[in-house]
């Protein structure tokens, strides 16, 4: 069977992701460091909504500091970064993309989802992201150079036809 390893588990998108992940019975390392960022009671009951479900193991740190125990059964099949990149600074974003390539077995991915700034975006879709609360949007070029320090294989895409509003997403897959 294989294993996830969900970032941010107790923030909306993560949460959402480990539940969906744990329902098809697919086994579940959370981690979050349960910050301010959302009400922390908020955190705190999504993850024990969590934590009531087979298959769910949390820790609680930030990602950089995550550790890989020596046995290749706890190497994760695929990393879930889904609106986490753009939230922080390329040092932090460095030490996710070390842990995630620490956390893979060889052929693992590592997956992204993040606002991104492009040539061309629409004003709309640039202002929209340039009011989110992340601090470190990037552009395609300077996700890529990031994760491309770690992972010999770095392919990613734009997209803007995910919302109903404009906004343009970059989605990284890494493999280890």
């Amino acid at each position: 069977m294989s294993l996830t390893l969900v970032t941010g588990c107790a923030g909306f998108i993560g949460f959402h992701l480990a539940e969906y992940l744990l329902r098809a019975g697919q086994p579940v390392v959370g981690i979050d460091n349960l910050n301010q960022y959302y009400d922390p009671a908020l955190k705190q009951a999504r993850l024990a909504r969590l934590q009531a479900q087979a298959g769910f193991t949390f820790e609680r740190m930030d990602v950089a500091d995550y550790e890989v125990g020596h046995d290749q059964q706890q190497k994760a099949d695929l990393v879930l970064a889904v609106g986490i990149l753009h939230h922080l600074d390329d040092a932090h974003a460095r030490a996710l993309m070390r842990t995630a390539f620490a956390a893979l077995k060889p052929g693992g991915r590592f997956i992204s989802l993040d606002g991104a700034y492009v040539d061309g975006q629409s004003a709309i879709a640039r202002a929209l992201i340039s009011r989110d609360r992340g601090q470190s949007i990037r552009t395609p070029a300077a996700y890529h150079a990031i994760a491309a320090a770690e992972f010999g294989t770095v392919d990613g895409q734009v997209r803007t036809d995910l919302l109903f509003v404009p906004y343009t997403h970059y989605i990284m897959e890494c493999v280890r």
